[in-house]
């Protein structure tokens, strides 16, 4: 794999929050492929919720989310 499509220079930030998903991929030996697509779900999701961090999150934002999904 080439330098630029690393997983730490993929195109989701380099956030704390995102450190640690690709800290805890990479415990569970996750490929790469499954960690970038972790990644860019992760970041989907948030930024479908207006940019705040995923702790605030409850079952009424994945309830949104997953209908986001189905009907979008």
């Amino acid at each position: 794999m080439s330098g630029s499509s690393s997983p730490d220079s993929s195109s989701s930030g380099s956030s704390p929050f995102l450190n640690r998903v690709r800290a805890a991929c990479r415990r569970k030996g996750y490929t790469y492929w499954t960690e970038k697509t972790y990644l860019r779900w992760i970041v989907r999701y948030v930024k479908h919720h207006g940019t705040e961090h995923p702790r605030a999150f409850g079952n009424e934002e994945v309830r949104d989310y997953l209908s986001h999904l189905a009907t979008g």
